[in-house]
């Protein structure tokens, strides 16, 4: 071939080196033949690639923000802006400390324990679960407690400047010292050298300072006994329910048990009568509603323990002040409790709970399963029609399945009832047999918990509070 015609010469290919085999024959073939003798370049020949980025699965805490710096991957507990930076150093021990060995030394017998010094630190260590109301009067034998103690002024007479501050409690918390002195003669227990310590809850009696002044003390399954070197009986105190011992005036101790005061009699018929607020008691012996009630003489400021424990407090809705419904079966309220954690004897877990709007007459049915509402529900609209020969206007309830189904809209149509329902959300529109239900929860409660009967009783203990509630209820009309 003739390279050195015009069009035909490249400089270019001149420069490069000769071609190889597979390429002079693919300048004598076609594009589609060219695709097809192509060599395969090796493996190792071939481009390298980056890889893709993967990225890396965030942890569980990123998401976790602390409530008290605003800042993302930790919680409150774990803030050490709240809590401080763990210190990455450790600390040297000061070799001009010398560590001592602390020993146990049985007691002087000549202490006198009226003079302290400054040295000298006072502990608190008491452990109280209180079971009942705890009175500011109560005062507790504490064999954890260095010194007498009292968080109330008023006890104190001739109160002097202490030397030490604070005093540390048991959970390490520190309550300050405002002064020492004795305490007042009236129906309070014979001590002196009590400290006043400041936001302190309960009276404090040391058994190791009542030691140190020569008593004896003595604890039984039942009380406990202080008494001096003559065998005279000093103080006195009686195991309670929380298993704290508590101190009581030798006075009380004298009386016979067989005689009881008028505030035990007044408590006596109060679980009589399932632990019915003061208020009501009051009322239902003043109108002599309930036979064989006698006429007792209630003071609204004692506190029973029990109530306090099984009744919550909340403010209520504020309420009507006339009746919306001027015969009995006018209107119903019906509202379906449960599921009880524990089944009953008879193996329920729901209560239905009935309530008429113009006498509060209640009805609590017990079933097992929601779909038995209605049945139960047609059973006693129909009794109560009969009995009291008269039909039922309208019933009230909220929007549960249970309630608004298909089985109660043809009911209600047959029976010319009209089915009215709260707004959503808002159980107080339904409150009649909502503060119905918290009553019997609260009254059956009481009675099991009073009593340490098992749970699986409930049944009966709010069957009882329905029968209790249905002769002591009285409405003003």
């Amino acid at each position: 071939m003739d390279y050195n015609k015009e069009g035909k010469y490249m400089p270019e290919i001149s420069k490069q080196p000769s071609p190889k085999m597979h390429d002079r024959m693919s300048s004598h073939l076609s594009p589609r033949q060219q695709r097809q003798v192509l060599p395969h370049v090796a493996p190792h020949q071939q481009r390298w690639q980056r890889p893709r980025f993967i990225p890396r699965p965030r942890s569980r805490y990123h998401s976790w923000r602390c409530h008290h710096c605003g800042r993302k991957g930790h919680i409150r507990p774990y803030c050490y802006k709240l809590y401080g930076y763990p210190s990455e150093i450790p600390q040297e021990s000061d070799p001009s400390i010398t560590k001592t060995r602390m020993e146990w030394k049985q007691k002087d017998d000549t202490i006198n324990t009226k003079e302290y010094t400054a040295e000298s630190s006072g502990k608190s260590l008491i452990a109280h679960t209180s079971l009942r109301a705890s009175s500011k009067e109560d005062w507790y034998f504490d064999s954890g407690c260095s010194r007498h103690m009292t968080g109330v002024e008023k006890y104190l007479k001739e109160v002097k400047s202490y030397a030490t501050s604070f005093v540390t409690f048991g959970d390490g918390a520190k309550g300050e010292i405002k002064g020492i002195g004795r305490l007042i003669d009236h129906g309070l227990p014979k001590l002196e050298n009590v400290l006043l310590v400041k936001g302190l809850t309960a009276n404090l009696i040391s058994i190791s300072q009542l030691c140190d002044q020569g008593m004896k003390v003595n604890f039984t399954k039942n009380e406990c006994l202080v008494s001096n070197n003559e065998g005279d009986i000093l103080m006195r105190g009686v195991r309670s329910k929380d298993n704290c011992y508590l101190w009581i005036p030798l006075e009380e101790a004298n009386v016979s048990t067989c005689l009881l005061t008028k505030y035990e009699e007044v408590k006596l018929w109060h679980q009589k009568l399932g632990h019915l607020n003061l208020k009501s008691m009051k009322r239902v012996i003043s109108e002599e509603a309930v036979r064989g009630l006698p006429s007792l003489q209630i003071q609204e400021g004692n506190i029973c323990g029990e109530c306090q424990i099984g009744k919550q407090t909340k403010v209520s809705h504020q309420k009507l002040q006339h009746l919306s419904t001027s015969r009995v079966l006018e209107l119903l309220h019906m509202d379906l409790m449960g599921p009880i954690q524990v089944e009953s004897l008879g193996g329920k877990k729901y209560v239905l709970v009935i309530v008429d709007d113009f006498s509060r007459y209640t009805w609590v049915n017990f079933i097992r399963e929601k779909s038995e509402t209605f049945e139960e529900f047609k059973n006693l609209c129909v009794q109560l029609q009969k009995e009291k020969d008269c039909g039922i206007v309208r019933i009230r309830s909220d929007h549960g399945k249970e309630f608004e189904n298909s089985k109660f809209a043809d009911f209600c149509a047959a029976e010319g009832i009209i089915h009215e329902f709260s707004s959503p959300i808002t159980p107080q529109q339904n409150g009649v047999v909502e503060r119905k239900n918290r009553t019997l929860q609260e009254s059956a409660r009481v009675m099991l918990h009073a009593k340490n009967v098992p749970y699986k009783f409930w049944a009966e203990a709010m069957n009882t509070a329905c029968y209790i509630h249905n002769r002591v209820t009285l409405v003003e009309k």
